[in-house]
């Protein structure tokens, strides 16, 4: 049985289908102005006076929630055998 595969698009928020083990996908990660943390010592740094907001709500990888935390990237480079705790205690 045959089924039709989508065109593949371009892009760093491409969702392709995985066909062979050795295709290559974008990294999901933000730029590297976009993880930089604001310096407020920074003699440049101006509070409040920006207009661009610190939390981005209208870009496409804000609405792909696309985060980078401490490991670097939407997709986390983890270990996908390691045990996982299933219930925090709060």
């Amino acid at each position: 049985m045959q089924h039709s595969l989508p065109l593949p698009q371009g892009g760093k928020h491409c969702n392709n289908p995985h066909l062979v083990e050795d295709q290559r996908f974008p990294q999901q990660r933000l730029s590297r102005k976009a993880r930089q943390k604001t310096n407020v010592f920074d003699p440049d740094y101006l509070a409040g006076v920006s207009p661009f907001c610190e939390n981005d709500i209208y870009s496409r990888a804000a609405n792909l929630q696309i985060r980078d935390g401490q490991c670097g990237g939407g997709r986390r480079r983890a270990n996908p055998n390691a045990v996982r705790r299933k219930f925090v205690k709060k």
